[in-house]
């Protein structure tokens, strides 16, 4: 009963006090408060009968891959960022200062310091419907999707470009030392592979379905093979020659390409021997 008889009478310090005295109850309690939620918490609690009419937060400090915009830290009046809060038994202002060159048209209110302009925005929340925010906000955060966002971003960003790293150097690599990529051979490839599947088609033997003597099935069989053989041969010749010119214009590319690299070097030697000439000169 005494206990409780001297928190009332404390509380009443409280509502009856005009001024904050070191080492009073209310001075005791203000230095209890270091975060938002201690403010809100004592606010509602006390209201605005306390000569503690307001306080001002910062936004906790945070990495940069976390984002807590509910979580403040009780500063001075000095130590006040360009965004920050206030918190009183009202509500929760939130002002956020920008500094640029305003006009009257912007609709919002300038403060002229110097050459610079502030314009200053504030939004408003009660404290039950900032304390709902919050909660909510924790709530979503403990949620494995939203928890691990970030980090599951990042690491799928990594692996995306590592896979598209090892695809671009398989890719490189196969254009250098694939066959089928060579622009030379790839046509090539081509037409050997028309001729052969011309050659598949080709019967060497006929199977008929009706009844033939014993000599009329040689001489139909006999006529078969040597289509089949003129074909053939015709195919090996025109693969033959289609491989010869092949090689000899893949020679011809390499003869080219060692002409111009000499001749580049030519033109190179007249030039310095040319800017020689003129520094003599």
């Amino acid at each position: 009963q005494v206990e409780h008889d001297t928190t009332k009478g404390t509380h009443a310090d409280a509502m009856t006090s005009v001024f904050i005295e070191k080492g009073s109850y209310i001075y005791d309690q203000l230095m209890k408060i270091k975060t938002g939620e201690q403010a809100i918490s004592f606010f509602a609690k006390h209201g605005s009968q306390t000569p503690i009419k307001f306080l001002h937060c910062n936004k906790a400090p945070s990495g940069k891959t976390e984002f807590k915009p509910y979580e403040l830290v009780i500063v001075s009046d000095k130590e006040i960022n360009s965004e920050y809060y206030t918190i009183s038994a009202q509500g929760v202002v939130h002002v956020c200062t920008k500094r640029r060159m305003a006009t009257a048209s912007d609709g919002l209110p300038v403060v002229t310091t110097g050459a610079d302009t502030d314009i200053i925005q504030t939004e408003f929340f009660s404290l039950s419907e900032w304390m709902h925010q919050s909660t909510m906000f924790n709530l979503l955060r403990s949620i494995k999707f939203f928890k691990n966002y970030v980090s599951e971003k990042i690491f799928g960003t990594w692996k995306a470009n590592v896979r598209n790293r090892k695809y671009r150097a398989t890719r490189e690599r196969l254009m250098k030392n694939l066959f089928f990529a060579k622009p030379a051979f790839c046509p090539g490839l081509v037409e050997c592979n028309k001729f052969m599947y011309e050659l598949q088609s080709i019967k060497s033997m006929i199977v008929s379905q009706k009844n033939l003597e014993i000599d009329d099935f040689k001489d139909e069989q006999k006529k078969q093979s040597g289509e089949a053989r003129t074909h053939y041969n015709n195919t090996v010749d025109a693969v033959i020659n289609f491989l010869e010119k092949l090689c000899q214009r893949v020679k011809d590319s390499t003869v080219i390409k060692e002409e111009d690299d000499l001749e580049q070097g030519k033109v190179g030697k007249k030039r310095n021997l040319a800017m020689v000439e003129m520094k003599e000169e």
